[in-house]
């Protein structure tokens, strides 16, 4: 039995490495803690008749079974007398690997994301995505679409996916994705979010000022957008001290703990990357939970006014402005 273990947090990744494995001539089966079922997991690794299929068998998310399934697992995956010609196992933390000692140095392969001050490792990364759809990009392009899209794995497959679709040329350039790709992270929203949370009052109006005349923009997807993050930053206000400083595995942690996107945490901490275009403050040196409270309650108001057809321009300038505490 071949056995590879696929380490990390990149779900794309995870992918690659399974997909490029499959062979069409060999029974595949996929087994997640959501499918699992013992009886039917034992029936796999059973052994056959002399003219059963070769198998191959997929674990996705090993450190997501329950104890008592993984070491079931990990017992019958040792055999070496199987039905099984090819076993891969995925999982993203190394902490629950102790039942799987059948795996040698040489058959474990890292998937994990670059951390987001890597930019030359996340440039890499999606070239190495275009590079399954026989697709190029300069640097620049890189740049813009990582800026477009965030630093989600997904995000950036299923966009390239589509981009390879619409173009025939073997560069997709600029144009093509400001054509074709889905703005799932507005870097202009997060930043009037952020320049709201730290008490900026001339530059979040700046910012909203320029984002009022996109002609793509949709005041009630924004306020949307305004309410989940701050419901965000309520809940980090629990945590977060203003005279503390945040290292990134700090931000990790609490991001984990508290379901926080680890960008935005990172920016409520106000731990600053160099590739950062501008210092990131410690949000708890101004505002408190009761001055989030209140913006909270200030974008009730809000989503009321957008749903009455009043001046929606007047009434974000006015969220903002009622969104000051200093």
């Amino acid at each position: 039995m071949n056995r590879i273990l696929v380490i990390g947090n990149s779900e794309i990744k995870k992918r690659i490495e399974i997909e490029k494995r499959i062979d069409e001539d060999v029974e595949l089966h996929i087994i997640t803690p959501e499918n699992y079922k013992e009886e039917s997991f034992l029936n796999i690794f059973q052994v056959g008749s002399m003219f059963s299929n070769e198998k191959m068998v997929v674990i996705k998310n090993f450190d997501k079974f329950k104890d008592k399934d993984r070491e079931i697992i990990a017992e019958n995956i040792s055999s070496e007398n199987s039905p099984v010609k090819v076993l891969i196992i995925t999982t993203e933390n190394e902490k629950e690997l102790k039942n799987l000692k059948v795996f040698k140095k040489n058959n474990k392969i890292l998937a994990k994301l670059p951390a987001p001050w890597e930019i030359e490792k996340w440039r890499s990364f999606v070239k190495e995505v275009l590079k399954e759809f026989d697709k190029k990009m300069e640097n620049d392009s890189i740049d813009y679409l990582l800026e477009v899209l965030g630093q989600n794995d997904l995000f950036i497959y299923e966009e390239i996916q589509k981009l390879s679709i619409y173009t025939n040329e073997e560069y997709i350039n600029k144009k093509d994705i400001k054509e074709i790709v889905t703005h799932f992270s507005k870097p202009e929203q997060e930043d009037i979010a952020y320049m709201i949370s730290c008490q900026n009052e001339d530059k979040a109006l700046e910012l909203m000022k320029n984002l009022l005349e996109d002609p793509q923009f949709i005041p009630i997807k924004f306020m949307f957008f305004l309410t989940n993050y701050f419901y965000d930053l309520y809940k980090a206000m629990t945590t977060i001290s203003g005279t503390k400083k945040y290292s990134w595995p700090n931000v990790q942690n609490l991001a984990k703990e508290l379901k926080i996107n680890k960008n935005r945490m990172r920016s409520f901490c106000g731990l600053t990357f160099s590739n950062d275009k501008t210092e990131k403050m410690n949000v708890g040196r101004v505002l408190t939970r009761e001055n989030v409270a209140q913006i909270l309650f200030n974008l009730e108001k809000l989503d009321r006014e957008l749903k009455s057809d009043t001046n929606n321009k007047f009434a974000l300038i006015k969220f903002i402005k009622n969104s000051m505490f200093h």
